[in-house]
């Protein structure tokens, strides 16, 4: 009867030991989850802080293209150029440069292999 004994105590020990091992790991899985939980939470605040962030930059962004696009019409130059004492005019046509959106038929590489040849 003894030798039952001895191995009901080492089966509970065993046991004892296993169930220890599996709740150090439980706790452990439980931390990792809280700490995961965490961490999404911050990353979700910081997305909207800077999301809120950008829509206060395309707001400034809008109102500084609408006051730049009033301040370059040409009533508003002319007020300007009046109250800083600027004579400006229009070029005279022999002073403007005319670009064609059109390239050129002939480029400079086809030029230096006519002229090789």
């Amino acid at each position: 009867m003894s030798r039952k004994n001895k191995k009901h105590v080492q089966l509970g020990g065993r046991t004892v030991g296993i169930s220890a091992v599996l709740g150090v790991c439980l706790m452990c899985v439980g931390m990792l989850y809280l700490w995961v939980n965490q961490s999404c939470f911050e990353l979700g605040q910081d997305i909207k802080r800077l999301e809120r962030e950008q829509l206060e930059l395309n707001k400034k962004i809008m109102n500084e293209e609408r006051n730049w696009a009033s301040s370059k019409s040409m009533p508003n130059m002319e007020r300007l150029f009046a109250k800083h004492a600027i004579k400006m005019g229009f070029p005279e046509e022999k002073n403007i440069i005319r670009i064609s959106r059109n390239p050129p038929d002939e480029t400079y590489a086809s030029r230096l292999t006519s002229k090789s040849q």
